[in-house]
């Protein structure tokens, strides 16, 4: 009996570009015959992704990782420079470059560098703070005689911290529109601390009271613009020390 032949391996580019028209929602025989791949070559390469998140072959013994650590470092960099970025937005940058990988093995690299999960903290310390402010605003709304647009300042900044904050969650579905919200909220976001600024800190020196501003509602306001500036200042500073720390090391 003669032996069946044996099938030649699709390369690693073959399987990506299957990947890529499948997740443009062509159909396998639509892409069989773009390719000139067998049906059911389409329809293991597609299973394989679906379940393991990527196309490379791995071996039979242990398990491989999708992402090596050259494109886990990318990824982080990616993020340092772009937080807002979705993992789908991640994914499709890495696919523009001939790497697929799944949104899940994304998450599951940025846990082990532990920045997923300082994310989320972040993202729950903003949430937490906007409502925070809204509650102490609305509270507190007519009591602080000397200067009643305080707590209208917080009232209106945890609105807009929420209003951002969902704007991430949405910006894949809105695209375009996304990125100019985003920056229309950023300049009236700056203009708006600026204004809270002037406004609070110019009571500092004066007394506090119930006929004067209610010392509950204007130290919580305080505070918050001070948080704010800190958070302001780190921002600026933490990438040029990093920035710097990379120079002294590759100069060495």
């Amino acid at each position: 009996m003669e032996k069946r032949k044996k099938t030649k391996e699709l390369s690693e580019d073959l399987r990506n570009q299957i990947v890529r028209k499948h997740e443009q929602s062509q159909g396998y025989k639509s892409i069989s015959k773009d390719l000139n791949v067998p049906v059911s070559t389409v329809r293991s390469v597609i299973k394989k992704f679906k379940a393991h998140g990527a196309v490379a072959n791995h071996p039979k013994c242990g398990r491989k990782r999708k992402i090596d650590k050259r494109f886990q470092r990318k990824i982080v960099r990616m993020l340092d420079k772009e937080p807002r970025l979705t993992f789908k937005q991640v994914q499709a940058a890495l696919q523009s470059e001939g790497t697929t990988v799944s949104t899940r093995t994304i998450h599951r690299r940025l846990n082990e560098k532990g920045l997923y999960g300082f994310q989320i903290i972040s993202l729950t310390v903003w949430i937490g703070l906007a409502i925070a402010s809204i509650a102490i605003g609305a509270i507190y709304k007519d009591d602080c005689p000397i200067q009643p647009l305080i707590p209208i300042f917080l009232l209106v900044s945890g609105v807009t911290h929420l209003v951002a904050v969902l704007l991430l969650f949405i910006r894949g579905a809105l695209g375009v529109c996304s990125l100019i919200l985003e920056g229309l909220i950023g300049m009236f976001t700056f203009a708006w601390f600026i204004t809270g600024s002037i406004w609070v800190f110019s009571l500092y020196s004066k007394g506090k009271g119930p006929d004067l501003c209610n010392e509950t509602l204007y130290y919580f306001a305080f505070g918050f613009l001070i948080f704010e500036y800190v958070i302001i200042g780190l921002s600026l500073i933490l990438p040029c020390i990093s920035c710097s720390l990379k120079i002294c090391f590759y100069e060495r």
